[in-house]
């Protein structure tokens, strides 16, 4: 199994990881260890366990708020598709009235050209 060593405030870590995820890790890791460096800039050296802990506390704070935002974006694509199925339905009834009215003045056309030729 590949380990990876990676920098979170200045400190070293080894973690295991699958194989070809290491990548995956290292921008992982990039992105706590900016958010320990700019906490630790914020509240200052307070310890690594609490650095860390409101580290999580704020990412997980972070992707509630982007579930949050993905679950109304989902509600948003729903009622917008409700929407375009119901425009999709009224035009289809609007076609088929058009369609029927059309049909109805071509008969009527037919039945005056009818009475305006001369019998044979």
């Amino acid at each position: 199994m590949p380990q990876v060593v990676v920098t979170i405030n200045t400190r070293t870590y080894a973690v295991a990881c699958g194989e070809g995820e290491e990548e995956h890790l290292l921008r992982l890791a990039a992105v706590v260890d900016e958010r320990v460096t700019s906490l630790a800039r914020e509240v200052g050296q307070v310890g690594d366990a609490r650095l860390m802990l409101m580290a999580s506390l704020l990412m997980a704070d972070d992707l509630e708020q982007a579930e949050a935002k993905a679950h109304d974006a989902a509600e948003a694509i729903d009622g917008a598709r409700r929407v375009q199925s119901e425009v999709e339905d009224r035009i289809s009834q609007v076609e088929a009235k058009s369609a029927a009215y059309v049909e109805r003045l071509a008969q009527r056309v037919e039945a005056m050209a009818a009475r305006l030729q001369p019998a044979a």
